[in-house]
């Protein structure tokens, strides 16, 4: 793993310090209030290490002490948490069309969520985002400099992005971390989905690819783009590139143009154009014959890649996210299907098909999580 020249991705081995530092406000971050005595206890690190780590925590004001335990007897504890007075973070999910972006504090709390349309124009874009986010940072009383870090999901490793993300450090003086959209959406499920808490996990974002997390951490591999699940061959067309939203919208669209009746027509307010994931999924739920119908041919193709995957990694589980999963049994039914099928039997039975918790906010608070993760590296 190397670290990019832009300084915005660290990918690297991690050293001793930064590996405890991490585990630590990790703990202190999800199990707070907690004491010094059972942050030993869970880590096997011990008390004097776990002092001198925790009072350098105050000191640069990421953790507090918040009181005392309740007494059993002899001296009480004091207690730790993460401090989430003036201590925030940004995460920007940067798509085609736009952009979204969560404040939160150093829990991953969402304070904020905003989206802005995004400009052909970069130059012009930049600025906008300026704004929005200096205006996001008004709204709250929240100064730059309370802004410990700036994470951003992206889709590819491009130009355009590095240069709205330089813009937007030197502006606002903040550091900025730039992830590949899956594998930050892959990060933001494995920090805030306690069921996501396993050692290998593939987490498929809807068209975008695939995250990987192995032995518990995000894997980025050599270069920046994301676990694709669809290698370049013309005789597996399972396996070809997916398409948007996986093709559903495009397919559904075609399927209005050829004058087939469906509800989703009427849920789009007559308008083909209008036609979103939300709309299919609504009308499916309704029983109407065409949306299902696509729905389970998408479920099909998403379930052969997975098989694919299964077969590659053996992973303990598979997370589907991104909007799709909110079709429930309608996409998951077919996608283990064609696991069944596809997969080997043994590696299937230990793997778990599940939905995601984050839906489409999973990048942006997948970038949030990025930024915590660096900020906790270099506690």
């Amino acid at each position: 793993m190397k670290i990019k020249e832009e300084n915005f991705s660290v990918h690297r081995k991690l050293d001793d310090k930064e590996i405890k530092n991490l585990t630590l406000l990790e703990h202190i971050r999800t199990k707070g209030p907690i004491s010094r005595t059972d942050l030993s206890k869970l880590t096997q690190i011990n008390m004097v290490s776990i002092s001198n780590y925790v009072k350098n925590y105050i000191s640069k004001g990421i953790v507090s002490e918040t009181g005392y335990d309740i007494s059993s007897g002899g001296r009480r504890a004091e207690m730790l948490e993460v401090n989430v007075i003036e201590n925030y973070v940004l995460g920007i999910e940067l798509r085609a069309q736009e952009a979204v972006l969560v404040l939160t504090d150093l829990k991953l709390d969402i304070i904020e969520k905003v989206k802005t349309e995004r400009q052909k124009d970069e130059d012009k874009f930049e600025v906008k985002l300026l704004y929005v986010i200096e205006d996001l940072f008004k709204r709250h009383n929240t100064a730059p400099d309370n802004v410990r870090g700036i994470g951003i999901g992206v889709s590819g490793d491009n130009d355009k992005c590095n240069s709205a993300c330089s813009f937007i450090k030197e502006k606002l003086a903040r550091e900025v971390f730039l992830g590949n959209d899956a594998k930050v959406a892959a990060l933001g499920e494995r920090t805030l989905n306690r069921d996501s808490g396993v050692d290998t996990l593939l987490y498929i974002y809807s068209h975008l690819g695939c995250g990987i997390v192995f032995r518990g951490n995000t894997y980025f591999g050599h270069d920046f783009t994301d676990g694709e699940s669809q290698p370049s061959m013309e005789a597996a067309r399972y396996l070809r590139p997916w398409g948007f939203n996986l093709g559903i919208i495009k397919t559904s669209k075609s399927v209005v143009d050829k004058g087939v009746g469906t509800e989703m027509v009427r849920i789009a307010g007559g308008r083909a154009e209008n036609i979103t994931n939300d709309v299919i999924i609504e009308a499916a739920g309704k029983g109407d014959v065409a949306a299902l119908g696509i729905i389970e041919t998408a479920g099909l193709n998403l379930g052969l890649r997975i098989a694919y995957l299964v077969n590659l990694f053996s992973p303990d589980v598979i997370m589907v996210g991104g909007g799709i999963e909110e079709a429930g049994d309608i996409i998951f039914n077919p996608i283990k299907k064609a696991v069944e099928r596809f997969a080997s039997q043994s590696l299937q039975r230990s793997t778990k098909i599940m939905a995601g918790k984050l839906g489409e906010d999973a990048v942006s608070l997948g970038a949030a999580s990025l930024a915590i993760r660096e900020i906790f590296l270099s506690a």
